[in-house]
């Protein structure tokens, strides 16, 4: 299981579709907020969007998106990284077992808020 979650974030990594931003900066639920750092991230097509127990206000924000997943980093799994084009993580729920090289070809931005 570990290992088809590494290949399927190494594939997604390959095509430059996984970003990690060091944080949203969304402190008030608003769906316009989540989608317009999607859209400064160049973020097209469907996406997962991992984020933490911690950031209640972006996993509010991101839900009424229709093309956007949310998930807890425990949940992570090869289907779901598969199933949607850009894999998008907050620095801190970067799973610590990412691959090296996941992690170099990972695009780092910092989203708008």
């Amino acid at each position: 299981v570990k290992a088809a979650l590494r290949s399927a974030l190494s594939d997604r990594a390959a095509e430059g579709k996984v970003v990690v931003v060091d944080s949203w900066g969304i402190d008030t639920p608003k769906t316009k907020d989540a989608k317009a750092a999607l859209d400064a991230l160049g973020i097209t097509g469907t996406a997962l969007v991992v984020v933490g127990r911690d950031d209640a206000a972006a996993a509010l924000s991101f839900r009424n998106l229709p093309k956007v997943q949310i998930i807890g980093p425990g949940e992570l799994n090869a289907y779901d990284v598969l199933c949607n084009e850009w894999v998008v993580f907050t620095k801190d729920v970067l799973p610590a077992n990412t691959p090296a090289d996941v992690a170099a070809e990972a695009t780092t931005e910092k989203a708008a808020s």
